[in-house]
C-alpha cells in the first residue's frame, strides 16, 4: 500500500497509507483542517503481522525473518488441514522406508557374522 505524504497549514506533517483508489481522498489532520499531499519518496508498505513462531518462540515481523524461521526450525509454512495430513502422511512414509531399511541392514550384518 502507498505511503502518502502530508503538509497541514498548522505546520503538521504526516503520512498515510492509502490504498491507489483513495489517492486523491482529502485527508484531515489532528488540529481538523484538510491537509495538502506534498511531493516526498512514497514506497509500497506491505503488511505483515508480527506474531511468535510456534516453532522458535521468536517474534517474526518480516517476512525474511519468517522465512529464515522456517529454514531454521525445518518447518514449513501452513496450507490448510487438507495439505498437512498428505504431508504428514508422506513423512510417516518416508520414517517407515528408513525404519525398515535400517532393520533390513542390520538383520544381513547379523545374518553375516553368522
Amino acid at each position: 500500500m502507498p505511503l502518502y505524504a502530508y503538509l497541514c497549514e498548522c505546520g503538521n506533517a504526516f503520512d498515510r497509507y492509502l490504498p491507489l483508489s483513495e489517492y486523491d481522498a482529502p485527508q484531515a489532520c489532528e488540529c481538523g483542517k484538510t491537509a495538502r499531499k506534498v511531493l516526498g519518496l512514497n514506497y509500497l508498505h506491505t503488511a505483515f503481522d508480527p506474531y511468535v513462531s510456534p516453532a522458535s518462540g521468536k517474534v517474526i515481523n518480516t517476512k525474511r525473518a519468517r522465512r529464515d524461521d522456517l529454514d531454521r526450525t525445518n518447518s514449513r509454512p501452513w496450507e490448510g488441514l487438507e495439505s498437512e495430513k498428505k504431508e504428514a502422511a508422506r513423512r510417516r512414509e518416508y520414517a517407515n522406508q528408513k525404519l525398515e531399511t535400517t532393520i533390513q541392514k542390520s538383520v544381513e550384518d547379523q545374518l553375516r557374522k553368522v
